[in-house]
């Protein structure tokens, strides 16, 4: 079985994000942030980690470049296996570190959606799919640093 990586972009909202990563069960979780956010990506990395999934947080995009998270997803397909299953979560960030990754993820034909609180949504497709999560209140809270 080849290895299913979750690469996700990281705003001020964590909660959406994790969604994601508990519905799709990656093997290896790569958030993307900028110096503004590294407190949510610890605090989600430490959530991720505890589920044993391989996390790392990558915090030194530039939010209002494109180039910036183009490079930075660009060199996380280099070091992937031919095989590896890639997702992308274009929920967080900002619209450029959100374009930068979707070219990307158009580049590798990996399948990239958005997320809200009620419907995952595949980019690809416009194919929304209701939420049937069961995620509980604790781990809610430590997700959001409540």
């Amino acid at each position: 079985m080849s290895e299913r990586v979750h690469i996700t972009l990281l705003g001020k909202e964590t909660l959406p994000i994790y969604y994601l990563i508990e519905y799709l069960k990656p093997n290896r979780v790569f958030l993307l942030g900028t110096q503004q956010n590294v407190e949510e990506s610890r605090r989600l990395k430490r959530v991720v980690d505890g589920e044993g999934v391989i996390c790392q947080v990558i915090s030194t995009i530039d939010a209002f470049d494109i180039t910036s998270a183009m490079s930075t997803c660009e060199g996380i397909h280099r070091h992937l296996c031919a095989d590896c299953e890639v997702t992308y979560n274009l929920t967080g960030g900002t619209k450029p570190m959100a374009f930068g990754a979707l070219a990307i993820a158009q580049r590798h034909g990996a399948r990239i959606y958005y997320t809200n609180a009620d419907a995952l949504i595949d980019i690809a497709s416009g194919q929304q799919t209701p939420w049937e999560l069961k995620i509980d209140t604790t781990t809610i809270f430590e997700v959001q640093g409540q």
